[in-house]
């Protein structure tokens, strides 16, 4: 009867951790809208551009909320950089004109001694373009809250980095950064960025982050989705395909990719230009970076695309450390397109003989400057800037936003797909 007795107790307390486990709840992916704000100012490079339609101040935001009790920010979400930075107590007011966070009025702050943040952006790696100091808090996004998340508060801004010229819309009031741990820029080591704690606490069901953009680019305050955990599938056609993060120097911090070639057809004429480089530290990469509203070539490629666009030699351009090309804005209305060649062979520099292609009509790279529509528009720029020290290419909104975006920090690959009602088309060749 003992035996019996313990028979039936076990097959009852199998029968209730059977039924408990049922029931304990899943993490499912969680979408964040995020939106625009129309501004001039730059986050990269320092681009000085007169486009009045705000196309180089589509940065997009998402709400975040920071300390206990919560202190709410519009933080820009970028793929380009990994640091969580918000403004705070001694900026000076010209250069944080809005909310500041103020960590004198959290009870779950904690400082991080001899943490100094020297945060630098964009094509110039001697430009720094903001200074703060570490510290863990509790900060929440979209609903998922993370307790002890190692973040910054910034306190010296560069007047490129968030000040506003134009009153009438916000300025950024920090930024979540969305790259690998590696990019991260404590001096005491890499730390998990805020989704990668997301995932590490359990909080979303994979290691993935998705990015759809509403259709239009130069449009302000328009809305898109970001989805964390996972990818909606509602939002595009056809097949995602991926490409490989890059492991430089041992280590991934960018979303980056090779580049092997690109090129124009349309309109009865094609080009394309190859190049890669057995020596894979000569080859040329690929930076997916949603932060920056604007696409960077090195200059001879621009020249080259501009030419099979134009028939002719470029003749103006915008006065910038990396300025665009006047074009006829009767451009858009044409056939050309415009494809971009990335390897799917990882770290291995030689030729992908069936690379990733992503292709976009030359419409969707045409900024019109006098007028938001680029069918009224009589001065317009190829969206594409150039400069004649980057060795690398880095793919902004310009380009990006013609394409549902998935980033796989498990797989470490990035995804490229069509977006519903789209005339772009992703395949591998």
């Amino acid at each position: 009867m003992i035996f019996s007795h313990h028979i039936l107790l076990s097959a009852i307390v199998l029968a209730s951790s059977t039924v408990s486990a049922l029931y304990i709840p899943q993490a499912s992916p969680i979408k964040i809208p995020f939106y625009t704000k129309g501004t001039k100012l730059t986050k990269r490079g320092g681009i000085d551009t007169p486009l009045t339609s705000f196309t180089d101040g589509a940065y997009y935001y998402a709400e975040v909320q920071i300390g206990t009790p919560p202190q709410k920010f519009d933080l820009v979400l970028d793929t380009g950089s990994a640091d969580l930075f918000v403004s705070s107590l001694g900026c000076p007011k010209k250069y944080c004109q809005f909310s500041i966070f103020n960590e004198t009025a959290s009870t779950t702050y904690v400082s991080s001694d001899n943490d100094a943040l020297v945060n630098k952006y964009g094509v110039d790696p001697k430009t720094v373009y903001v200074n703060g100091s570490f510290g863990y808090e509790t900060v929440t996004m979209g609903g998922i809250t993370v307790k002890n998340q190692k973040f910054a508060r910034a306190y010296n801004l560069s007047t490129v980095a968030l000040a506003s010229v134009d009153p009438e819309f916000a300025q950024p009031e920090g930024i979540v950064g969305l790259g690998f741990p590696d990019l991260t820029n404590s001096p005491k080591g890499p730390y998990s960025p805020l989704l990668f704690s997301m995932y590490q606490q359990g909080s979303i069901p994979s290691p993935i982050f998705s990015w759809h953009y509403a259709p239009g680019f130069v449009t302000s305050r328009i809305q898109g989705e970001l989805m964390l955990g996972g990818v909606d599938a509602s939002k595009y056609t056809g097949d995602l395909h991926y490409t490989p993060v890059l492991n430089i120097l041992g280590s991934k911090r960018y979303w980056q990719s090779y580049i092997q070639s690109f090129g124009v057809t349309g309109d009865g004429s094609s080009s394309n230009y190859t190049f890669f480089h057995e020596n894979r530290n000569n080859s040329l990469r690929a930076i997916f970076d949603t932060g920056t509203p604007l696409t960077i070539f090195p200059a001879s490629y621009v020249k080259s695309m501009y030419i099979d666009l134009t028939g002719s030699e470029p003749t103006n351009s915008s006065n910038s450390a990396a300025p665009m090309y006047a074009i006829d804005c009767a451009v858009a209305k044409t056939n050309k397109r415009v494809h971009l060649d990335f390897s799917r062979k990882g770290n291995d520099a030689s030729m992908d003989e069936h690379p990733l292609v992503i292709d976009m009509p030359v419409s969707s790279l045409i900024l019109p400057v006098d007028d938001i529509d680029v069918d009224r528009a009589t001065v317009c720029y190829l969206g594409i800037q150039f400069s004649e020290t980057t060795n690398f290419f880095l793919l902004g909104q310009s380009v990006l936003h013609n394409f549902y975006l998935s980033f796989d920090f498990g797989k470490n690959q990035t995804g490229f797909a069509v977006p519903v009602n789209s005339t772009a088309s992703v395949y591998i060749a």
